[in-house]
């Protein structure tokens, strides 16, 4: 397994600190900027690194999306920089990838967030419509958000949807808009990242899991295989929110992010 050398925005704490540094993980179709204000105000009390997974942001482009091999490239990645411990948070399939990493390195991490997603496989047409609405726009480059946007909206009805995926459109050569992540590889290895995280020894540090109560991705049958991998897990309920649960409760977010992190 070759890992990769992601690309990450380090927020270094702004008042001497020794608490360890909180590495952050983003979800499909995500970036580490979508946590630059999550960032902002958890770098008040610690170091934050928010790192692009492969296939994502700036990070490099590969065809696998196994997550033994993501897991590998945030492992290696933070040994290059000099972060052997660390705290971790992970949304959707960033948290799966965290999930993989307690399961690969679990001496190298204190505690565990996990946000809206659960050590379970999904089904596959879960994101048909996003797929299908980001290939209409590789097929057809538009040379404006707004006509990027209406060729979206013919498979994706949600606004704030679009406006997320249309955070991943850079300007080419050609004046046309096109997709800075690897949509053929997210496309062709979907069902690795639908799949459960790797299996292995459970892990035995604290862990919180954070759940939209609004979202179906945490479900209370799920319980079970929480609790199998992660014996010492909270599982906490934000009201008003769904899959997007940081951005739609920002400050309850946070705070119970700090909380956790401080106890």
């Amino acid at each position: 397994m070759i890992a990769l050398l992601l690309h990450y925005v380090d927020y270094p704490a702004t008042q001497p600190s020794e608490a360890l540094p909180l590495v952050v993980l983003h979800g499909l179709m995500g970036n580490a900027d979508n946590w630059r204000a999550h960032a902002r105000q958890w770098e008040k009390q610690r170091r934050v690194v928010a790192i692009d997974l492969r296939n994502h942001g700036r990070s490099p482009h590969a065809e696998d999306m196994q997550y033994a091999h993501l897991a590998a490239d945030v492992l290696h990645t933070l040994s290059v920089s000099g972060v052997e411990h660390f705290d971790l948070l992970g949304h959707s399939m960033g948290g799966k990838t965290a999930m993989s990493m307690a399961v690969m390195a679990p001496e190298r991490i204190r505690r565990l967030i996990v946000a809206d997603i659960a050590p379970v496989d999904y089904a596959l047409d879960r994101h048909d419509d996003i797929f299908a609405a980001m290939q209409v726009v590789a097929d057809q480059p538009p040379a404006s958000r707004t006509a990027a946007d209406a060729f979206m909206a013919l498979h994706e009805d949600d606004l704030e949807t679009r406006r997320f995926l249309g955070t991943n459109l850079i300007k080419g050569e050609d004046g046309c808009l096109h997709w800075r992540v690897n949509l053929p590889a997210l496309r062709q290895g979907y069902p690795d990242v639908a799949r459960a995280p790797i299996e292995g020894a459970p892990f035995n540090g604290p862990v919180l899991f954070l759940r939209g109560g609004d979202s179906s991705y945490v479900l209370p049958e799920y319980r079970a295989a929480i609790m199998a991998r992660f014996p010492h897990a909270r599982i906490v309920t934000l009201k008003h929110c769904a899959h997007w649960l940081h951005v739609e409760q920002f400050s309850i977010f946070v705070d119970a992010v700090d909380r956790f992190l401080s106890a």
